[in-house]
Order: C-alpha cells, then sequence, then structure tokens
C-alpha cells in the first residue's frame, strides 16, 4: 500500500491535490479530508488506496429523484469536486451570488414563458430553479451543514409563527406573500 503525505494549506477553503502516484486527485478540506480520513496539523496522510475506493464509489453511485435531499447533495457536491469545481477556493459570498443568479433566470424564464436552451423539453424557469437548488446543495455539502435537518425544522417552526397563520396574514399589515 502506497501512501503519499502533503503538507496542509493554512489557509481555509478546499483544495485538490494529486497522488504523485498515480496522478489521481482527491480533496483536503480545512477541518477534515472529504472522506472521513484525519488530518493532522503538520501533514495530510492518505493511503492511496483508500483514495481509489472513494472515487469509485463516487462513480458507481446512482443519482435518481427517489434521493433524500442530503444524498442529493453530497452526490452534487462529490460531483462538482470530481469536474474540478472546488479545485481552488470558493468566496462564500460569491456563491450565495451565484444562486441568486439562477433565480433571477429562472424569473426571466417565467416572465417570458420561455423553454430551456440546454433542455429544450423543459421551461426554462424549471431548469433554473433546479440550477438554484443544485448550487444549494452543493454549498450545504461543502459547509458541512445539515440541510435536510434544518428544512424540517424551520418547516415545524413556520407553522406555528403567529405571522404565518391566515388570519395574521390577512389583516391590515399582514405578511400578503
Amino acid at each position: 500500500m502506497s501512501e503519499t503525505t502533503l503538507p496542509v494549506k493554512a489557509t481555509t477553503g478546499h483544495y485538490g491535490a494529486f497522488c504523485q502516484d498515480c496522478g489521481c486527485s482527491f480533496h483536503i478540506h480545512e477541518r477534515h479530508f472529504c472522506g472521513g480520513m484525519p488530518v493532522d496539523k503538520n501533514h495530510l496522510r492518505v493511503r492511496h488506496n483508500r483514495v481509489q475506493q472513494m472515487q469509485a464509489e463516487r462513480r458507481s453511485l446512482h443519482l435518481d429523484s427517489d434521493m433524500n435531499i442530503s444524498e442529493m447533495a453530497n452526490y452534487i457536491h462529490s460531483q462538482n469536486r470530481e469536474m474540478g469545481w472546488w479545485d481552488k477556493p470558493r468566496e462564500d459570498g460569491t456563491m450565495l451570488m451565484l444562486m441568486v443568479s439562477e433565480l433571477a433566470e429562472a424569473m426571466e424564464g417565467f416572465r417570458k414563458d420561455l423553454m430551456d436552451d440546454h433542455l429544450p423539453h423543459r421551461k426554462m424557469a424549471e431548469v433554473e430553479l433546479a440550477d438554484a437548488v443544485i448550487r444549494i446543495l452543493d454549498f450545504a455539502a461543502a459547509n458541512d451543514f445539515d440541510i435536510a435537518g434544518a428544512i424540517v425544522e424551520k418547516l415545524q417552526y413556520n407553522r406555528k409563527r403567529a405571522d404565518h397563520q391566515p388570519g395574521a396574514r390577512a389583516e391590515a399589515h399582514g405578511k400578503k406573500f
């Protein structure tokens, strides 16, 4: 079993790395090795065959619409890492604004009742909303957010909020939308 030792970068964010034996890529996260392997402060020791095994597992994942939110977030983030989108640090504000831009594109498609350019059998608004969700779930997985748990808790909280009740919304200064 071959081992590769790499210095851990001191700055935060995601960094790509390459095995010197075969050139396969793997990723270092500020808090842990993506895949659960520990990081010490001086060096990251990665067992080469474990990296290859993890990459094979990611490639074998079957994407389908029955995945739960956490599975989908992990799948999306894994695919985006493999495609190189996380090879360089990504600024959080930029990532959040990219989510907003997808919503703006959805609004444009909805406003003009357009079909999507890339998936012409679907409405543009539908595809751009999917893009927004993809960006949100990718960001959530990259930051180890329990987005599924947060959604459940927020829905439960909103159900009991006085200002979300039909009577409160119907009042003169109630929330209309």
